[in-house]
């Protein structure tokens, strides 16, 4: 009898745990997908991995070309104070 107990305890938080865990998921690929099309790629021929490769090497190239231009503007800099 407790082994049923402990049993139906069990089953309702596990379903209650995945009924959770498919709205969360269908949530993710909701927002997954707002943010592709925001960006310009198609959510349904864009895998999760490509797309996100995209993303962070934009990411790296915009830091370096901050850096670049920070750089570029401190040369003028110093070339106005030599001036």
């Amino acid at each position: 009898m407790l082994f049923f107990l402990y049993d139906q305890k069990f089953n309702k938080t596990a379903q209650e745990t995945a009924e959770q865990l498919e709205k969360d998921y269908k949530k993710t690929q909701t927002s997954y997908n707002d943010v592709v099309k925001f960006f310009g790629e198609d959510p349904a021929r864009t895998e999760a991995s490509e797309f996100f490769s995209i993303f962070n090497k934009f990411a790296l190239d915009y830091q370096k070309a901050l850096k670049e231009n920070e750089a570029y503007a401190q040369k003028l800099v110093s070339l106005a104070k030599g001036v």
